[in-house]
């Protein structure tokens, strides 16, 4: 009879009521002595009351399979993981054993072979920087027949961070060497982030250009060298890039970066005598 079968008892109860209450309702106008209006009143009340409770019941049992399908779902959703592993396991576990394989590799490769290279590397280099220091700069750079020169230390050891350091070394001294081009490959080897080492070596490399007449290049690596914000060597790379500029008959860049100094370095020494700089190529672009 009814669609849904949880509601059958409660709609024939309804039905019976409402059937109750018109039958009321008729003999309230045949007699109206039958039931006082109090009478009528609590009669409707309690039909009101069941009403209510079957919507209340009605909501609960929606609530109920509302709960039942997310838990079905869920299942449903997991059962599928499941079925999704179960077909991939093989491959699943190939890729985790290539995973833990390269995890283990780059552990033993640091343990047992990068840490154990850095010490020897390091120790190697204590004979360089000894004849650096003393201006032995062949030395330092090819060795002395029985220890090792930076050449030898970078070539070897290029993986570890005292290889990288001693390329600036190499560089200082292939620079005083007078072997300009060799000087820029080894200082552009050194990668690392120094607030004092990173502007100076980049300066050394435009000093390179200026040596080798490459004044466009020299220029370049002063104005990079000056962007690192180190208040002691940016007036110093900026006043080195003007005069490249100069060089190179750029008078309104070599005036720029004059201005440069003595607006924002006006504390450094390099500031102190910067008006005759810039009087000069206002000069020179008078011509």
């Amino acid at each position: 009879m009814f669609k849904n079968k949880h509601l059958e008892p409660y709609l024939y109860h309804f039905c019976n009521l409402k059937q109750a209450i018109f039958s009321v309702k008729r003999k309230k106008h045949s007699n109206k002595k039958i039931i006082p209006k109090k009478k009528w009143f609590i009669l409707k009340k309690i039909v009101t009351l069941h009403i209510q409770n079957l919507k209340n019941n009605f909501m609960a049992k929606k609530q109920v399979n509302t709960k039942v399908n997310e838990v079905e779902n869920i299942e449903a959703a997991l059962t599928k993981t499941e079925m999704f592993i179960e077909k991939n396991r093989k491959e699943m576990m190939i890729g985790l054993g290539v995973l833990i394989a390269i995890v283990l590799a780059i552990i033993a490769f640091n343990n047992f072979y990068r840490i154990p290279a850095e010490k020897e590397a390091q120790d190697k280099m204590v004979v360089c920087v000894d004849y650096f220091e003393r201006d032995s700069f062949n030395l330092a750079l090819y060795g002395d027949g029985i220890n090792d020169g930076l050449e030898a230390i970078i070539d070897d050891y290029s993986i570890t961070d005292a290889a990288e350091l001693a390329s600036v070394y190499a560089g200082i001294c292939c620079y005083n060497l007078g072997e300009y081009e060799k000087a820029v490959k080894y200082l552009n080897k050194f990668n690392a982030k120094s607030v004092n080492i990173t502007p100076a070596v980049i300066g050394l490399i435009g000093d390179c250009y200026v040596e080798m007449e490459d004044y466009k290049a020299a220029a370049n690596f002063f104005e990079k060298a000056a962007a690192q914000q180190n208040d002691l060597t940016g007036p110093i790379f900026l006043k080195k890039a003007g005069l490249a500029y100069e060089e190179m008959e750029q008078y309104d860049k070599a005036e720029k970066v004059y201005n440069k100094i003595k607006d924002v370095y006006f504390d450094s020494e390099e500031a102190k005598d910067i008006d005759k700089y810039i009087t000069r190529v206002n000069a020179l672009k008078a011509k």
